[in-house]
């Protein structure tokens, strides 16, 4: 009897590790869980980290990529082939504007589920977010984007709203 009762004990744990195990690699997750998980994730980080530029005028735009040679030089120095997912919180241009096209980017490593970086429309941002080491002695409730409300740009006829797509401007601490 005791046995059975620690056999099963044992069978719970490691199934709980099994899914966790699962549920960081979203490339095993069938679509609708990994929407689901890289939504809370940005939404998470985006609230800690600049929760004035969390918008949900309309649904975040969820991309999957793959690093290469056009990506950023230490990227693809640090690590050629990885895919990862941006998840994007757009903003209602007849409402605000921003450097960037987006109010919020959010950086998320495909084979471990985890952020890496989050970018603001102002076009700062904070990296190693996926690093213990780089932010080792620092207070991250420090590293809150601050927010000033720009009021919308006027546009001329045909010109498109937004700047640059994917961002990549200067970063709070200790950016990638």
């Amino acid at each position: 009897m005791k046995k059975s009762i620690v056999l099963a004990i044992v069978a719970i744990f490691v199934s709980v590790f099994v899914a966790e195990a699962q549920e960081r690699d979203l490339s095993r997750l069938n679509e609708r869980r990994r929407t689901e998980h890289l939504l809370r994730v940005a939404k998470e980080v985006v609230m800690k980290h600049g929760p004035d530029y969390y918008r949900e005028v309309a649904p975040p735009v969820i991309e999957r990529k793959i690093i290469n040679e056009s990506s950023h030089w230490s990227l693809w120095e640090k690590f050629p082939g990885r895919a990862y997912y941006t998840v994007t919180y757009p903003y209602d241009e007849s409402v605000e504007s921003f450097h960037l096209d987006f109010a919020a980017r959010v950086w998320i490593w495909e084979d471990t589920g985890v952020a890496y970086r989050v970018g603001f429309g102002n076009n700062h941002g904070i990296g190693n977010l996926d690093d213990p080491e780089a932010w080792k002695g620092v207070d991250m409730r420090r590293y809150v984007m601050p927010y000033e409300r720009q009021p919308p740009r006027e546009r001329r006829d045909g010109e498109r709203g937004g700047g640059n797509r994917e961002g990549g401007g200067s970063g709070a601490g200790r950016g990638r």
